[in-house]
């Protein structure tokens, strides 16, 4: 998880201010091979079914061909919006993008994620996190094992 992917804080309204704000400050990752596909993916996927989880995190994220490899950006909402279809509030929210064949690593990456927002109480170690550099550590950790 790189640093500057971290947005401490995100100012956003809305799930789709959110998940635009995050997708742009990855359109540098060399790993995003077209980053407005990946962008209309994502948000095809937020329409089909909310990527809200509860502990107040939200996962939007598409399987897409528009990826060489794993992406991620996160950002911890300066307040609670209201995600979506779900009507759930949301602090957290965390934007990926995996390639589709890359399913074990999908299953791995949101494996280790429920695991950690359930019983390492990942959201208030984020949420605590002094600074993009301590919250990308936080997460890198949680994935290390994939």
């Amino acid at each position: 998880m790189r640093p500057d992917h971290v947005l401490c804080p995100l100012i956003a309204s809305n799930a789709q201010e959110a998940i635009h704000i995050l997708m742009d400050g990855m359109r540098d990752n060399a790993a995003i091979t077209n980053s407005d596909e990946l962008m209309h993916e994502i948000m095809l996927r937020e329409r089909e079914s909310s990527t809200h989880i509860g502990h107040g995190v939200a996962i939007p994220h598409a399987r897409s061909r528009n990826v060489s490899g794993m992406v991620l950006a996160a950002g911890r909402l300066d307040h609670e919006i209201l995600w979506d279809s779900s009507g759930k509030p949301v602090r957290l929210v965390l934007l990926m993008g995996i390639p589709p064949q890359c399913i074990e690593t999908y299953l791995g990456v949101m494996k280790a994620f429920a695991h950690g927002f359930r019983k390492q109480h990942l959201a208030s170690k984020l949420l605590d996190a002094a600074n993009p550099e301590a919250f990308s550590q936080i997460l890198t950790s949680v994935l290390s094992g994939i």
